[in-house]
């Protein structure tokens, strides 16, 4: 377990900023938290992630425990064209959807159980990325954000 503080003084961090960093050659992005209460929950989170292949570490911050996982990138020339969603044209006549203020509140609410707080910062990269999107498939690429497949589904689930 790493301590937070610690980090920080090395200048890795900011408890209260960093959503991504490179620990011994993984880029880590930070996943669940947990109160200070529930520090063996923590630990056991991340030992399940690591039985499962996945490198992850936990960070003890000032008031809580963070799970951070490594995030896999996926390089572009593995990625089918067919796999992900294109952007509309620069001149495009093509309509925008109109997602409700209230839905992306929604969205973000819910993606914040599974992928913890940088919700926010996917919500608002994907709305950037894909402005023409349906609601159905914003919870589609949402979904997509979230390693386990399970809480994918259950996010889908409680979205639709």
């Amino acid at each position: 377990m790493l301590k937070a503080q610690e980090l920080e003084a090395r200048g890795i961090i900011d408890d209260k900023t960093t959503k991504e960093f490179i620990f011994q050659g993984k880029l880590l992005k930070k996943g669940q938290l947990f109160s200070k209460r529930f520090r063996q929950v923590a630990i056991d989170t991340c030992q399940q992630k690591l039985d499962a292949g996945r490198f992850c570490v936990v960070i003890e911050g000032e008031v809580e425990f963070a799970v951070w996982e490594e995030k896999i990138v996926t390089p572009v020339s593995h990625i089918s064209k067919s796999n992900f969603l294109q952007p509309p044209p620069p001149h495009s006549t093509v309509k925008l959807a109109a997602l409700e203020p209230e839905f992306l509140k929604l969205c973000q609410k819910e993606l914040v159980e599974f992928v913890g707080p940088i919700a926010e910062y996917i919500l608002d990269e994907t709305i950037k990325q894909y402005p023409s999107l349906t609601p159905k498939q914003l919870i589609e690429v949402l979904a997509k954000e979230i390693s386990n497949p399970e809480q994918a589904k259950k996010f889908k689930q409680r979205l639709q």
